[in-house]
C-alpha cells in the first residue's frame, strides 16, 4: 500500500525561510585560488605522488646528463656483458649493485669459477662459500659470484695487424690480455666458453665435459698449456707471461696459433673488453 502521509502535511507546518531577510553573499574566509595551485597543493599532501615525481625527474636528468659524460653510445652491444648483472664500482663489496649474485653449484661447477679466479688474478668467487652435504653425499656449494669476472676467457681470430696491435697495448700498459693457449684448444666445448676457460687439466676430455678438473696429490689444479722450446712463437713478442712461464726445460707457453685468417689467440675477456673501449 502506497504511503501518502506527505500528502497531508497541515499547511501550518509551511514557512519560509528567513522571510523578510535580505540575503547576501558571504565574504570568503580564504583567499580564492587557482585550478594550478589547488593541484599543486593536493600533489603535494600524497607522498606517494611526491617520490613517484622525484624518481621521473632523476631519470630524466639521467636521461640528459649520462650521454654527454659516457663513452658509450645507443649502439654499443656486447655479446658477454649485455646480459650481465649491474655494477657500480663505488657499491662494491655491497652485495648491491656490485655485480654479484648467490649462486648454488655443485662442486665441478664451483671449481670451474675459482679456477678462472685462481688464472686471472680475477676473483670470482667472493668470499668463502657456505658447503653442505645433500643426500646422496654430494657437496652443494653456496658462494657469491661476479658474474663479470666469470666471463673468463674467450678464443678470438685476430689479424696480424690486430695481434701486434694488442701486444703494444699490453707492454705499454702492462695489462695482460692475451693467455696461454691449452692444449684442448681444437675441442668446441658446449660449455666453458667453447673451452676456452680450461686452462686446466680435465676429468673428461670430451665436447660434452662439465668441466671437472684432475686435481694432483696435493689437490691442485694441473695446467694444461701448450708449450713451444721456441719462446716467440707464432710471433707473440710481448713480454706480459704468466709469472709460471720461465722457459723451464726449456720449454715456453704458447700464446697464439696461427690460422688461415691470421692468429688465435685466448683473451681475458674482461682485459680486452678495456682494450677495445679504451679504458686501461
Amino acid at each position: 500500500m502506497q504511503n501518502n502521509e506527505y500528502l497531508n502535511i497541515p499547511k501550518e507546518k509551511f514557512e519560509f525561510a528567513a522571510h523578510g531577510e535580505k540575503i547576501y553573499d558571504r565574504k570568503l574566509d580564504t583567499k580564492p585560488i587557482g585550478y594550478f595551485k589547488d593541484a599543486w597543493i593536493r600533489f603535494r599532501k600524497n607522498k606517494g605522488s611526491v617520490i613517484a615525481a622525484c624518481i621521473i625527474a632523476m631519470l630524466v636528468v639521467f636521461a640528459i646528463v649520462v650521454p654527454m659524460l659516457s663513452n658509450y653510445t645507443v649502439e654499443d652491444r656486447d655479446g658477454f656483458y649485455s646480459t650481465m648483472l649491474p655494477k657500480n664500482p663505488l657499491l662494491e663489496g655491497t652485495g648491491v649493485w656490485d655485480g654479484t649474485k648467490v649462486r648454488t653449484m655443485n662442486e665441478a661447477a664451483y671449481l670451474y669459477r675459482l679456477a678462472i679466479g685462481l688464472e686471472s688474478g680475477n676473483d670470482v668467487i667472493i668470499g668463502s662459500p657456505t658447503i653442505t652435504v645433500d643426500a646422496e653425499g654430494n657437496k652443494i656449494y653456496e658462494a657469491r659470484v661476479d658474474s663479470y669476472n666469470e666471463v673468463g676467457y674467450t678464443y678470438l681470430n685476430l689479424t696480424e695487424e690486430q695481434y701486434k696491435a694488442l701486444q703494444v697495448y699490453q707492454d705499454e700498459n702492462q695489462i695482460q690480455v692475451m693467455y696461454p693457449i691449452p692444449n684442448n684448444y681444437k675441442t668446441n666445448y658446449s660449455i666453458g666458453n667453447s673451452g676456452a676457460n680450461f686452462w686446466y687439466k680435465l676429468k673428461n676430455e670430451s665436447q660434452s665435459s662439465t668441466g671437472e678438473p684432475r686435481l694432483n696429490k696435493d689437490g691442485y689444479f694441473i695446467h694444461n698449456y701448450m708449450t713451444s722450446t721456441n719462446k716467440e712463437r707464432a710471433g707473440y713478442t710481448s713480454e706480459m707471461r704468466l709469472e709460471s712461464d720461465t722457459g723451464k726445460n726449456g720449454e715456453w707457453y704458447v700464446y697464439a696459433v696461427k690460422n688461415q685468417t691470421g692468429y688465435k689467440v685466448r683473451v681475458l675477456y674482461y682485459n680486452y673488453y678495456r682494450y677495445t673501449h679504451n679504458t686501461a
